[in-house]
């Protein structure tokens, strides 16, 4: 696993196992570490990594073949489906070559819970061994430096969030607005719920850490009872400086490290039940109080924090507005120098540059590792590696994906993609305007979007791909994604696979894209937030918060519709107005 004991997406390479042992940097994609001579022999490698498509080139051009067999699959789910597929393969291999049970080990502090449970049920499947490893001994064992901070956590103000911990840990174990999420529970139970994820942490507590880089979010385990909220520090954390608000009418009890402390303090409060949700939380922390509270039940399908982060109160809204402006204003000043001086520009300058354009707005921090993929890298997805040795060579297209956090520690998050020919010196292929507009088409299909509160992710997602598919193109991973505390924040889906409505509220991307493997890409990305319809009663529609221009160099106006043209002089005459505009609008 890439993930560390908080589940964080962007894990320090140097407390990445994965990256470790693979040199495969991208945020997910799970793999198997092959210790028995029979395997290696069998894979001609000591490690399988499973990859979805928006890491099939990343994964090519970092992993050693010699050293990792890489298999490449669609959309994330189908990972899953192989890797039980080749774990059967190590399995039925063991049996033949020694006639003995293959022993698969995990480490219980970088997997959740969740798929600590789904490797339970291929044991019972497949019969093979599954074996926990509760200590760090895998990271011991590769000598895996590990990852420390002394960043102190501070508050943010409820004018930032429009939340106070006291009023969270209420809904979350009170039971207040909930409905039937906490089942069962009577006068004088005292639930508590847990969560090892960081920005639940960060959420629950309202406060920031930036303890990870491109996350504004604190390496801590929270413990909410009706009592108090007792957020635990392990090693990573243990000796940060920790500050709330002085006014947050809750209880808060700091823990360093000390999991016998731990105890204590959680059976002081005679606890009645432990609820999590399984995705959130690492398989450490339910074994920990499974050995400690044995006699107290458990349950893992606790989604209220979620749903909870999922819908922004107004007052986040608001600062969402004034975040993605800030973002705006950044981007399309460094899209504006790089069209007139490309010819001095490569993608890691490009990035200083846009990072120098956020800092003039107040960034903090960015939100991710900058994409900057000029010609063919604009084709890698995640490509999160930009080099001083690629010029912006005139004539090619360069996709730029950024965001960053400001003083609330919420993210933004943009892609735009530019033409490098200042002055009309060279005109873009056919196949550079063809890919753009038609992404550009199913942006603005997903951006005007009207639909019943009823209606999946997956079928907005189908209506946003719709012109690229029309023409034989598609685009392997999905089209929106929650932004919150973290840019990729779950709980909220435009996929495929999203097979649940989103809720009002809600802040989402919306990011088709089109990839021509060797020549160059396009991903189009803006920030919405889902809000009731304006006149339909029963529906939602999407509201802009990203004004960043279009290149007006790469849109074939023939092919749009009058409906997509009216919206485009719409967007681009705010844009105008807000100095935000990169190109000419041809209408």
């Amino acid at each position: 696993s890439a993930q560390d004991s908080f589940l964080s997406e962007y894990t320090p390479p140097e407390n990445n196992p994965r990256t470790w042992v693979s040199g495969f940097t991208g945020s997910t994609g799970d793999g198997l570490f092959l210790v028995h001579p029979a395997l290696v022999a069998h894979s001609q490698a000591s490690f399988f990594l499973c990859v979805d498509g928006r890491y099939h080139l990343q994964a090519d051009l970092e992993c050693p073949r010699h050293l990792v067999e890489v298999c490449k699959v669609g959309q994330s789910a189908e990972a899953e489906t192989s890797l039980k597929k080749q774990i059967e393969v190590y399995c039925n291999l063991m049996k033949s070559v020694e006639d003995r049970k293959l022993i698969l080990g995990f480490d219980a502090r970088r997997t959740s819970m969740a798929f600590a449970e789904t490797l339970k049920k291929w044991t019972d499947e497949l019969g093979f061994t599954l074996h926990p490893f509760l200590e760090n001994e895998p990271s011991f064992a590769m000598n895996l430096p590990g990852w420390r901070t002394q960043k102190p956590v501070h508050p943010v103000t409820f004018d930032y969030l429009g939340r106070s911990p006291k009023t969270l840990n209420a809904v979350i174990t009170k039971g207040q607005h909930l409905g039937k999420e906490l089942s069962g529970i009577e006068p004088g139970d005292n639930p508590c719920v847990a969560t090892t994820a960081s920005d639940d942490a960060a959420f629950l507590l309202c406060a920031r850490g930036y303890h990870l880089p491109f996350s504004s979010s604190i390496l801590a385990y929270t413990f909410s009872s009706s009592q108090k909220c007792v957020v635990f520090l392990p090693e990573e954390s243990k000796s940060c400086e920790v500050n709330f608000a002085s006014d947050s009418g809750l209880e808060i009890q700091i823990v360093r490290s000390d999991l016998a402390e731990l105890y204590h303090v959680l059976a002081a409060q005679k606890l009645t039940s432990f609820h999590y949700q399984g995705s959130r939380t690492n398989a450490f922390v339910p074994s920990f109080l499974s050995k400690n509270f044995a006699a107290i039940e458990q349950s893992h399908k606790f989604t209220m924090l979620e749903k909870c982060r999922a819908q922004k109160t107004p007052q986040e809204i608001e600062e969402f507005k004034r975040i993605n402006l800030c973002s705006s204003r950044a981007i399309s000043k460094t899209l504006r120098f790089a069209k007139s001086n490309h010819a001095s520009l490569n993608e890691l300058s490009l990035t200083q540059e846009l990072f120098k354009n956020y800092q003039a707005e107040g960034c903090l921090e960015l939100s991710f590792r900058t994409i900057s993929g000029t010609g063919p890298n604009g084709a890698i997805v995640h490509y999160g590696t930009p080099s001083a040795q690629n010029q912006l060579s005139k004539g090619e297209i360069t996709l730029l994906d950024s965001g960053a956090y400001y003083a609330s520690g919420l993210a933004t998050d943009c892609t735009r993609v530019f033409f490098n020919a200042p002055e009309k010196t060279a005109s873009p292929a056919p196949w550079q305007k063809e890919i753009y507009t038609l992404t550009l088409k199913a942006f603005i299909g997903g951006m005007t979007a009207v639909f019943k509160k009823e209606t999946l992710g997956k079928e907005i997602d189908a209506l946003v791909r719709a012109p690229l598919v029309e023409k034989s193109y598609n685009y392997a991973h999905g089209t929106g994604h929650g932004v919150g505390i973290l840019v990729h924040e779950p709980g909220v889906r435009i996929s495929p696979l999203a097979e649940y409505p989103l809720p009002e509220n809600a802040v989402v991307s919306m990011e088709p894209g089109c990839y021509l493997e060797g020549k160059g890409g396009v991903r189009i990305e803006n920030v919405v937030v889902v809000k009731k319809h304006t006149t339909l009663a029963d529906h939602l529609e999407f509201e802009n918060l990203i004004w960043v221009g279009f290149d007006w160099d790469l849109i074939d106006v023939a092919i749009l519709s009058e409906r997509e043209k009216s919206w485009l002089k719409s967007y681009e005459d705010r844009c105008q107005e807000l100095g935000t505009t990169v190109t000419t609008c041809q209408l």
